[in-house]
């Protein structure tokens, strides 16, 4: 079953009695309580034995390709069918915490400004943070860093704002149709048709909508792709596996790879043979699931016109019909966790000094390193971030525009913490662990990042110890190395297209998601100059490897201007907008001022007066 647009627009809750566009088309907004809702509802799922053809499949539903279905949607109208296929389902509590910084903000507001809004109506907003010696924890002098969001504002017509990574997501899938975005479906094979010569990249694309073939062995004759993906039920999407992200955005393989998955003598070994096996699944080595090995009632073909790949740095689409590439383990692991006031209550401790008195409601972190090194750059490195983390609704704004009190009037009660080290001092801590923390069972990562960071001050080791191991993530990063920057590494030629993690994965360094933003607001502008088809998608390589290369081989301290000169087309007119404007100009200055309106309600209620004190 379908479901159907409502036929008069709902009201938002930015602005009283208007609507916001979403869309290539005027649609109803859906306000933060309603995605939350969405959120909850059973997945449209296809029916048993389904083929289902469409013109665009985006398989992954991270930010990129929720972001670059939005951007590719609103340039090509809603007579072309897109789907989005992702194996998690649309909740969770866990993983990263990302920033979202100017340049991103800008990609998203040059798709649909309505959602850069709701981004910073349900952002965490950082008033600053504080660095501390990782071992005595006393508070380094001179290092504290303020942010001055207004006036960040005023310079860049945008200011960072922070966002856990399900949370993105939620807010993005809002910006498309309901039923765009199929949960519940994991991609196990993917192979090129190669469809007759002659067919033009051009030809009219034939308007399937979201209906089952009824032959689906008829000839393939228009579409490209053929996609086999595997039924998921609820617990093999976010909350089944020990994984940040989503496992179409990052596929199992991905999983199997960065975990800490072996003993401790598998550890020691040699990086490619520890942490790489599950590279060689391209050619069917390590893989857990194939499309044989699945019963026919739990799978569904998909056949595109179209493919875009968006399924992260061990992307099944790019090792299937793309170069092959596998990304290079790095010698880092990390771990990420959520900590809520209850946690902290049933475990009999609280807060890390540093964040015990807060005076304020906006974000702030206290970061543990080495003494001497900066935070950012040190060898290892702890970030914990108290913030409010609640229901994003309760951070919304009403729709006189007035700051929401539903999150009460305390400090944020929620936190979200980061460890990183390396490989080396995880294997040392774990010569004296006990065999099941050594052994990489998901439920052990608490306990490895607590035998690793043992020397972390007393009051940060309590406090960390009382996360509940469901809510923590554990990976070893990997990288796609940049002499892979070469012509044809994201595109096949014919109608396959990567971005985000798929095309160029890099350490973390607070870019990954925003060049993921990057790229689907500059792939909608070169689909709306070329149409769908390789001019398209080659021209999108062609216009992007230059800036991956500059903001990779910038360092983290130099590329601020790097970032602050972004700019994008924007793919929507001053019709869309809930709002009587004149022109694109007109409509980019309502979206500042409406930002503008938004972050200053919300500092106002933040009632912050002096910073926290530290040690």
């Amino acid at each position: 079953m379908i479901t159907k647009f409502p036929q008069q627009p709902t009201r938002s809750h930015i602005h009283a009695n208007n609507h916001c566009l979403n869309y290539a088309q005027r649609l109803p907004v859906r306000d933060s309580r309603e995605i939350n809702r969405r959120s909850q509802l059973p997945t449209m799922m296809p029916p048993k034995k389904a083929v289902i053809d469409v013109d665009v499949a985006v398989v992954g539903g991270g930010p990129a390709g929720l972001a670059a279905a939005a951007a590719i949607q609103r340039v090509v109208g809603r007579s072309t069918t897109i789907r989005v296929f992702e194996a998690r389902t649309p909740s969770g509590e866990r993983g990263a915490t990302v920033q979202v910084d100017v340049n991103g903000l800008r990609a998203i507001e040059a798709i649909d400004p309505c959602t850069v809004h709701r981004l910073y109506e349900q952002g965490i907003l950082r008033a600053g943070m504080s660095v501390h010696d990782d071992v005595t924890g006393e508070r380094m002098p001179q290092s504290d860093i303020h942010h001055d969001l207004m006036s960040d504002l005023e310079k860049h017509g945008h200011a960072g704002v922070m966002a856990q990574w399900w949370a993105l997501t939620e807010i993005l899938e809002g910006a498309l149709p309901p039923g765009v975005v199929q949960h519940g479906l994991k991609l196990l094979e993917c192979v090129a048709l190669h469809p007759k010569s002659g067919e033009s990249d051009r030809a009219e694309l034939l308007d399937s909508g979201n209906e089952c073939s009824k032959n689906p062995d008829s000839h393939d004759s228009g579409f490209r792709y053929r996609l086999t993906l595997q039924r998921c039920g609820t617990d093999e999407g976010t909350h089944g596996s020990n994984d940040a992200r989503s496992q179409n955005s990052e596929s199992q393989e991905q999983v199997n790879a960065t975990k800490v998955t072996g003993g401790i003598g598998e550890m020691q070994a040699p990086a490619e043979t520890a942490f790489t096996a599950a590279a060689s699944a391209g050619n069917g080595v390590g893989d857990e699931l194939t499309a044989e090995g699945i019963e026919a009632s739990d799978r569904v073909l998909v056949r595109a016109k179209w493919l875009i790949g968006a399924d992260g740095y061990f992307s099944r689409v790019r090792r299937q019909v793309g170069d092959g590439n596998v990304p290079t383990p790095l010698g880092d692991v990390v771990w990420w966790g959520t900590v809520y006031q209850q946690d902290l209550d049933l475990a009999g401790t609280t807060w890390p000094q540093p964040l015990l008195n807060l005076t304020t409601k906006e974000a702030w972190s206290a970061c543990y390193c080495p003494k001497g090194q900066l935070g950012p750059t040190a060898a290892r490195l702890g970030l914990i971030m108290r913030a409010s983390l609640g229901d994003p609704a309760a951070q919304a704004l009403t729709v006189e525009g007035e700051a929401s009190q539903a999150d009460g009037n305390g400090p944020p009660s929620g936190a979200l913490w980061y460890f990183r080290t390396r490989l080396e001092d995880l294997e040392r801590a774990l010569q004296e662990s006990p065999a099941d923390v050594r052994h990489g069972d998901a439920s052990a990562a608490l306990q490895r990042v607590l035998a690793t960071f043992r020397d972390l001050p007393p009051d940060v080791i309590s406090f960390v110890a009382a996360t509940p191991p469901r809510r923590v993530t554990e990976r070893r990063l990997c990288q796609q190395g940049l002499e892979r920057l070469v012509p044809g590494a994201w595109t096949d030629g014919q109608g396959m297209v990567l971005l985000g993690d798929a095309a160029h994965a890099w350490r973390p360094d607070g870019q990954g998601t925003n060049l993921a933003l990057e790229d689907a607001a500059v792939l909608g502008e070169l689909v709306r100059r070329f149409g769908l088809g390789s001019q398209a998608f080659s021209a999108f390589e062609e216009a992007r490897m230059p800036r991956i290369k500059e903001i990779c081989t910038t360092s983290y301290l130099h590329r601020a201007e790097i970032i602050h000169k972004a700019s994008f087309t924007p793919l929507w007119s001053s019709t869309d907008l809930p709002a009587d404007l004149h022109d694109v100009q007109a409509g980019l200055q309502w979206s500042r001022e409406r930002i503008h309106s938004i972050l200053k309600a919300r500092l106002d209620n933040s009632r912050l007066s002096v910073h926290p004190n530290g040690r």
